[in-house]
């Protein structure tokens, strides 16, 4: 795994998403906005018509068939296009990892053309159902919906993961990740992280968690228990020597290991090692 990979799956990992509304509708020929800022990202799934739309400078025609994704923060405008009847189905939500915006540190392509349209526009009109639904359990729902959703946008563009959009001091965000997964089988200290970044150590820990919506010590746990996880199920490693690679003790390894995954480190192999398929066996007949 890259060490932009890694950084990505530990921002989805602590992605928190929230709904701010959701509508299908026709827009009327008046609908318009121009260079505002919004504090909420927003979808537009276009079933009818195409709009014209505006990203910090950078122009789009969507049309029937496209999904947009609008940032929050970022400058926008759009509008309907004389003659051109519109109907969409759209959504403001937030998408933070610790204070910050994901759409500010993951840089996805604004305009896609899924390839599930109907499956789409069935969660968007259960997201529609859920959010306008008084049951108890109702924003469990909308979450659950709401996660599938930018998960679908999500597959869509998995190549653009590499792709950074950050401030400066995320590239010394970057260089600490990159200690960390160079180094799990050493002792890995705030110092010695903060100086691989080039920050004071508590300006550093205030950053790191602004960054990755986790703390240097939580995202190095993280990283081990996710490399024990792979050294299980790719390799024959003794558990200790799996300890040593990782930079824990193999009681420690043992008791954290099954806090994150609900199995010791042997139980986890062996569930694994159960569940695959047997070797398939060619047979003839005599």
């Amino acid at each position: 795994m890259t060490q932009a990979h890694s950084l990505a799956r530990n921002l989805i990992e602590n992605l928190e998403l929230h709904l701010e509304i959701v509508e299908y509708h026709a827009v009327s020929k008046h609908w318009q906005a121009h260079d505002i800022v919004s504090p909420f990202n927003r979808f537009f799934l276009i079933t009818e018509g195409e709009c014209w739309v505006k990203i910090d400078g950078e122009e789009f025609r969507p049309r029937q068939g496209q999904w947009l994704l609008l940032p929050a923060g970022r400058k926008l405008s759009f509008s309907a296009l004389h003659g051109s009847a519109l109907t969409k189905y759209w959504c403001h939500f937030t998408a933070t990892v610790g204070e910050l915006n994901l759409f500010h540190m993951l840089q996805l392509p604004w305009v896609i053309d899924p390839d599930n349209t109907d499956a789409l526009h069935s969660l968007f009109d259960e997201l529609i159902v859920a959010f306008s639904c008084e049951d108890w359990n109702a924003p469990l729902r909308v979450r659950s919906l709401l996660y599938e959703i930018v998960m679908q946008y999500f597959s869509h563009c998995p190549n653009q993961l590499t792709t950074w959009s950050t401030p400066a001091y995320m590239d010394r965000i970057k260089l600490a990740i990159r200690h960390i997964e160079d180094h799990l089988h050493e002792e890995l200290s705030i110092a010695r992280l903060a100086e691989s970044a080039h920050f004071h150590p508590n300006y550093f820990i205030r950053i790191f968690k602004r960054m990755t919506g986790m703390t240097p010590a939580h995202y190095i746990q993280r990283a081990r228990i996710r490399k024990a996880k792979l050294l299980l199920t790719s390799t024959r490693q003794p558990i200790g020597q799996i300890a040593t690679e990782i930079g824990m003790d193999v009681y420690y390894l043992s008791r954290i290991f099954k806090q994150h995954t609900g199995y010791s480190p042997s139980e986890y192999r062996s569930l694994l090692e159960d569940a695959a398929p047997a070797p398939y066996e060619r047979t003839t007949r005599e």
